[in-house]
């Protein structure tokens, strides 16, 4: 069931929050992605940057980094150990460079 915040935001019915498990709880995260819809970015270019976002929320979880609370510091080696881990997936998953592949990244901490 969406939470009313979603529900408030009308993104219930626009996104299928299940498909972005880690970015779904986070509701900055929520907002940035419901944000792009109002942008006239193509729904395959939104659900490119929720699922980026989510890999990378995903690797933070994993090394447990909390992105919101983290110092800048910590950030930006945290995102450097994330590029390095880009770099070494299998080719399917690492088509793009990796400063293409922190797009949704950077976008996020506009």
């Amino acid at each position: 069931m969406p939470s009313n915040e979603s529900a408030a935001r009308g993104t219930s019915r626009t996104f299928l929050w299940a498909r972005y498990p880690h970015l779904a709880p986070i509701p900055d995260a929520r907002a940035w992605l419901a944000w792009l819809r109002t942008q006239q970015i193509t729904q395959a270019t939104i659900d490119a940057y929720g699922r980026g976002l989510d890999d990378f929320l995903a690797f933070s979880f994993r090394h447990t980094v909390c992105v919101e609370e983290a110092p800048a510091e910590l950030l930006r080696a945290h995102i450097t150990a994330y590029v390095c881990d880009l770099a070494q997936r299998p080719v399917q998953y690492a088509r793009h460079a990796p400063e293409e592949a922190l797009t949704p990244e950077r976008l996020a901490c506009r």
